[in-house]
C-alpha cells in the first residue's frame, strides 16, 4: 500500500476523488434538506403570505382552486397548484370537503353563523400570521445553513489524514529499505 502513496500523482488523485467524494456528499445533503423543507422552496415565503391573505381577508372562507387563482392573479410561484402549497403547510391551512376546498387554520376556528361564511381575520392577525410565516422560513433556513459548514471541515480532516498516512507510509518504507552505502577507496 506504501507504495501507491509513493508518486506524487498519485496522491494527487486521492485527494482529487476525496474532493469530489465531499462535493457529491454535499449536493446529496442539500437535495434532501431541500426535499424535506417546505420554506426553502424558491418563492414559497411569498405563496404562503399571499394565500394567508387570499384566505384571511376574503368573504368565502373556503376556497376551490379556480377561485383562489383569481383572486391572487395567477398561479403560485413555488408550486404548481395553491392547493399544493396549502397541502404542504397545514400549520396556516386545512382542507375540507374531500380536499378540492381549503381554508384558513385560523379562521376556522370562528363562529359559524348559518348561511353565511365566517367572519374575515382583522388585518393585525393576518400580520401576525405574516410574521409567523417569516419566522418559519427563517428557522429553516438557520437549520438547513447550520451543517453545511460541517461536510468542508470532514472533507479537509479527510485529506489531512490522508496526507499524514502518505508520510507514515513514506517513513515505515524508507526505513524497511536497506541502507546502501558507497564505500571510498582507501588511502594509502
Amino acid at each position: 500500500m506504501g507504495q501507491f502513496f509513493n508518486s506524487a500523482n498519485n496522491l494527487f488523485i486521492v485527494l482529487f476523488l476525496l474532493g469530489w467524494v465531499g462535493f457529491l456528499s454535499l449536493t446529496i445533503y442539500e437535495f434532501i434538506v431541500h426535499r424535506r423543507k417546505r420554506y426553502n422552496k424558491s418563492n414559497r415565503l411569498v405563496d404562503v403570505i399571499r394565500l394567508i391573505s387570499a384566505m384571511g381577508l376574503q368573504s368565502n372562507d373556503f376556497k376551490k382552486e379556480e377561485s383562489i387563482v383569481e383572486a391572487l392573479r395567477g398561479k403560485p410561484l413555488s408550486s404548481s397548484t395553491w392547493h399544493k402549497v396549502a397541502e404542504e403547510h397545514p400549520e396556516f391551512f386545512r382542507p375540507n370537503g374531500g380536499e378540492t376546498h381549503y381554508a384558513l387554520l385560523q379562521r376556522s376556528y370562528l363562529p359559524v353563523t348559518p348561511g353565511q361564511p365566517r367572519d374575515t381575520l382583522k388585518l393585525d392577525e393576518v400580520q401576525k400570521l405574516f410574521e409567523l410565516a417569516g419566522t418559519f422560513h427563517e428557522k429553516e433556513v438557520q437549520q438547513s445553513q447550520r451543517y453545511i459548514l460541517w461536510f468542508p471541515l470532514i472533507a479537509a480532516a479527510v485529506a489531512a489524514g490522508a496526507l499524514l498516512l502518505n508520510t507514515y507510509l513514506n517513513n515505515v518504507n524508507s526505513r524497511n529499505q536497506p541502507v546502501t552505502t558507497i564505500s571510498q577507496p582507501v588511502k594509502k
